[in-house]
């Protein structure tokens, strides 16, 4: 709920700005697949099927890959905890995090990632800076522009100057965690991280969220999932909600109409408000109108389109 990483079924974090939604990306491979940058973990082997899905009533994502040697599952979260109920209207900074966690179900995978960031869309080639992880992991801190960016395994991985990258066996059993944290002063060791502390409080989250849903009618599962998206898309230190987490995809191939959707458009956040107040969630709701307000008073015009969701935000 600060910003949004989309994650392909091949394992690929295609696209992903820190520490905003409106920030400059540092992985952008969604628009341009040899210079954009990603973030992939996949198997190296013939992969019979995938299957990708969210931990039920979670923004948790699941990435599972069936190969012919065994099935291993790539897990996915970004950091999130609950309100200070003290001062509702100042939830606590996200940590702004990536944690991806590759766990073999059965049998034996050989697996590869490649971490290749490319910061300030694609325009700044990072510089890698090695640190001392300790109990046999690795970490690098990664400078782009001026963004800083460490990166932590629990597996030894190679750098060859604008990419790093490793190949690594699991079996049954077995798992591997990758940690992505913004901005500096982080730590160096992955097991500083807490993974599974942090992923347990984001589940926690999402379900005590889902919980305080008032709904009950038909589709619930997918009256649900687009609920929690629609979550996904609240940037949560104002209240405000974007259109979308993508920037420079036209509405067709060709075609002129080529929008930032990383804004909060009036006419699209009025329907995401309208369906969180049906739905119970006042607070949420509550806050986008109390951010609009404060909006609207700072302009003391008549009322935009389209706003930032910070007042730094660039329009």
């Amino acid at each position: 709920m600060a910003s949004a990483a989309l994650v392909g079924t091949d394992g690929s974090v295609d696209w992903c700005c820190f520490p905003r939604f409106d920030s400059p990306s540092v992985f952008a491979a969604i628009l341009d697949q040899e210079d954009g940058g990603r973030f992939r973990i996949r198997p190296t082997s013939y992969t019979v099927a995938t299957r990708q899905e969210y931990v039920p009533d979670t923004n948790i994502l699941e990435t599972t890959f069936a190969t012919s040697s065994g099935i291993v599952s790539l897990t996915d979260f970004m950091p999130i905890s609950e309100d200070h109920d003290d001062n509702p209207m100042t939830p606590p900074d996200s940590v702004h995090e990536i944690h991806r966690v590759v766990t073999c179900r059965s049998g034996e995978v050989d697996l590869r990632c490649d971490f290749q960031p490319r910061h300030d869309y694609a325009r700044v080639v990072p510089e890698f800076s090695p640190l001392r992880a300790g109990s046999g992991g690795s970490a690098l801190r990664v400078h782009g522009g001026r963004q800083t960016m460490t990166l932590a395994a629990s597996i030894p991985f190679d750098c060859n100057g604008q990419d790093v990258s490793c190949d690594f066996r699991l079996t049954q059993g077995q798992t591997a965690t990758f940690v992505l944290a913004y901005g500096t002063g982080r730590p160096s060791g992955v097991q500083r991280y807490r993974t599974a502390e942090r992923m347990e409080e984001t589940r926690r989250y999402w379900l005590d969220l889902v919980e305080k849903m008032n709904y009950q009618g038909l589709w619930r599962d997918s009256v649900v999932r687009s609920f929690l998206v629609l979550h996904l898309m609240m940037y949560r230190r104002s209240g405000a909600v974007v259109a979308a987490p993508t920037t420079s995809l036209p509405e067709t191939i060709g075609g002129s109409r080529n929008w930032d959707y990383r804004f909060s458009w009036l006419r699209d956040a009025s329907f995401t408000v309208d369906i969180l107040y049906r739905m119970g969630d006042v607070y949420g709701a509550d806050r986008f109108m109390n951010w609009l307000l404060e909006q609207c008073q700072l302009g003391r015009r008549k009322t935009h389109i389209v706003y930032g969701i910070t007042p730094s935000s660039s329009l």
